[in-house]
């Protein structure tokens, strides 16, 4: 190794390690930030493993959280920056799929190492004697961008049904291929993975959807069967052929729109979603062979991913945003059209849901494979919203200059449901018009009004 490697070790995980050391114990730095530093990635956290047992390591150290000690665990404190040290360990067996049993100190290095997921994710580095520790090859896999597993890869994901998931979030974060024998082990597992808490599926599948671009761990997610353990609707968009406004069919199509569809995990989440309905809404036309229609197909995706949002138990924010973005995503996106489909735009959408529409129109294009200019017209269309949005907006009938009173005394009705079509009339004259939105206009305007109306 080299000292510059070393160099980018915190100061404080370095004098865990080194106070480790000093009182007799072997320490190492270990896993997910090895194989950062490896990649020239800064890691995220840092994890010590040790020959020390749990209360041996808790002794050496002022603040100290017993985090896991039954499964060898502690977190140290370093000036309020928490370390975990775990002792070196064997696992016994995986009855819930998730943790062992049971677990065994007083064991080796290699053999805690063994116990770990990803030949990638089971190398330990000692800082004081510049010294890498790799039984398992973890180096050459990185350099090979390949995600190999310790062992076999179904023994491995028997024992934890997560590993299947972090497998193919892996792909999608680090660029890595999977090793063949990954992907048959993740749908031989996947009776252990159906064991997995919904939460901890959703937190995987996020962060794939975080990576830069997530369309091939998406793909082996739904061609292993992991996917469809959780959202089975999506299945139903593979080989779903769709008309000659789209290149490929559902699934594709969609694969490729969350690829570009840029934002954060909840978004593209929202992009993985937005076509769910098409399937289910695919109609064929009597006089065009081989063409299909998809009517009315975002408002049947709203309701299916509203079920699809609780199944992940997404939070209230969160389902809202998806379902609207869902619901919403075929608005007209023309920047010529009249300013007062423009305000009926901004009438049925959130303000906060705009920038998450004009994302995923960018990628929804994209995906129709075909070329278009996706982001220029979306800018266009950005610019004429942005000059309506500066107008007193009327986002309602109670944005009126008159209300329910004043309609029942000027009309002489009573409280019923044609007070509530009156004041929808009015708001929707006032949107092609938004000079009329005066007292005076709009009780001189209640006469004239259909009966009807």
């Amino acid at each position: 190794m080299s000292s510059e490697f070393r160099s980018h070790i915190p100061a404080s995980v370095s004098s865990v390690i080194e106070t480790l050391q000093q009182n007799g114990h072997q320490a190492h730095v270990v896993g997910g930030c090895v194989r950062d530093l490896l990649m020239g990635r800064k890691p995220k956290d840092w994890d010590v493993t040790t020959d020390a047992l749990p209360a041996e390591t808790a002794a050496l150290f002022a603040k100290v959280i017993p985090t896991g000690m039954k499964h060898g665990t502690v977190t140290v404190l370093v000036d309020d920056e928490p370390i975990e040290v775990t002792t070196y360990r064997t696992d016994g067996d995986y009855t819930d799929g998730r943790r062992p049993d049971s677990v065994r100190f007083g064991v080796s290095l290699g053999e805690d190492l063994a116990r770990r997921d990803f030949t990638m994710n089971a190398i330990a580095y000692d800082p004081r004697a510049d010294s890498l520790v790799d039984p398992f090859e973890g180096k050459k896999a990185i350099v090979e961008r390949k995600i190999r597993a310790v062992g076999r890869a179904e023994d491995r994901f028997r024992e934890d049904g997560l590993r299947a998931m972090r497998a193919l979030r892996f792909m999608a974060t680090l660029g890595f291929e999977l090793d063949a024998t990954i992907l048959i082990a993740v749908t031989a597992t996947l009776n252990v993975l159906a064991k997995v808490s919904a939460e901890r599926f959703r937190d995987e599948l996020l962060k794939m959807l975080g990576a830069e671009h997530p369309r091939a761990a998406l793909d082996a997610a739904q061609r292993t069967g992991a996917l469809g353990l959780v959202i089975p609707e999506l299945n139903e968009g593979v080989g779903c052929t769709q008309n000659r406004h789209h290149k490929h069919d559902v699934w594709t199509h969609t694969l490729v729109a969350v690829d570009h569809t840029i934002g954060d995990p909840i978004r593209r989440l929202g992009a993985l979603l937005h076509d769910v309905g098409k399937p289910g809404t695919r109609a064929a036309y009597e006089d065009r062979p081989g063409e299909f229609s998809f009517l009315q197909h975002e408002l049947t995706g709203a309701e299916m991913t509203a079920s699809i949002a609780e199944r992940l138990k997404l939070s209230s924010e969160q389902k809202q945003r998806v379902v609207g973005m869902v619901e919403h995503h075929m608005f007209t996106c023309d920047p010529d059209q009249k300013a007062s489909n423009l305000r009926r735009f901004l009438r049925r959408v959130s303000p906060e849901l705009i920038p998450d529409l004009f994302a995923l129109r960018i990628g929804d294009v994209v995906g129709k494979g075909l070329g278009e200019d996706a982001t220029g017209r979306v800018n266009l269309f950005r610019e004429a919203i942005e000059r309506v949005q500066h107008e007193p907006q009327l986002l309602s009938e109670r944005d009126l200059a008159i209300d329910g009173r004043d309609v029942m005394r000027e009309l002489a009705l009573t409280p019923g449901p044609r007070v509530g079509t009156v004041l929808k009339t009015l708001l929707e004259r006032v949107t092609e018009n938004p000079e009329l939105n005066t007292r005076d206009l709009l009780l001189a305007l209640l006469p004239e009004l259909p009966n009807n109306c």
